[in-house]
C-alpha cells in the first residue's frame, strides 16, 4: 500500500512539475529587441507549425537553420513592428491582415493554415499574416523613399 502512495505521489509531483514549467513558459523570454520579448511558448508554436508543414510537404531542411530562421524572423518582425508605430502605419498593417481573410479568401486560408502549419485560422493570422502585412506595408513606405526593404532591414539589424 505504501508502494501505491509513493507512486501516486511520484506521478502528481512529476504533473505538477510539468505544469509549472508549461505555465512558465510563456514568461520565460528567450530573446528581446528594443524592449519586446519573445516567449519560449511563442518560439516552440512556430517551430511546431514548421515542422508540421516540412510534414505536410514533404520539405527537408536542416533543423538548425528553421530554428536559427524562426528567431530571425521574430527579430526582424519586433525591427518591423517598432518602425511601423515611429512612422503611424501600424493601424495599416493590421487592416492589410484582416483584408487577406475576408470572403472566400478566408474559406481557402482556414483549410491551408489546418493541413499547412496545424493552425487555427487565428493562430495562421497571428504568426503568419501579420509579420507579412507589417513587412510589406513598411517596404511600400520605404519604397516610396527611394529604399530597399532588405538593405533597410540589414543595416537595421546593425
Amino acid at each position: 500500500m505504501k508502494k501505491w502512495i509513493f507512486y501516486g505521489g511520484a506521478i502528481v509531483g512529476i504533473a505538477a512539475v510539468v505544469f509549472w514549467g508549461y505555465w512558465k513558459s510563456d514568461r520565460y523570454s528567450i530573446l528581446t529587441v528594443n524592449g519586446a520579448s519573445v516567449s519560449l511558448r511563442d518560439y516552440h508554436a512556430n517551430l511546431r507549425g514548421f515542422e508540421h508543414y516540412q510534414r505536410a510537404t514533404g520539405d527537408s531542411i536542416d533543423a538548425e537553420i528553421v530554428k536559427r530562421a524562426i528567431l530571425l524572423s521574430f527579430i526582424s518582425d519586433i525591427i518591423v513592428r517598432s518602425e511601423l508605430e515611429r512612422r503611424n502605419l501600424a493601424s495599416i498593417a493590421e487592416q492589410d491582415a484582416e483584408t487577406a481573410l475576408e470572403g472566400e479568401k478566408r474559406v481557402e486560408l482556414v483549410g491551408a493554415a489546418r493541413e499547412l502549419y496545424g493552425w487555427d485560422i487565428e493562430t495562421f493570422q497571428r504568426r503568419a499574416l501579420e509579420p507579412q502585412a507589417r513587412q510589406a506595408v513598411l517596404a511600400d513606405s520605404l519604397e516610396k523613399e527611394g529604399r530597399e526593404f532588405n538593405a533597410w532591414l540589414r543595416g537595421a539589424f546593425l
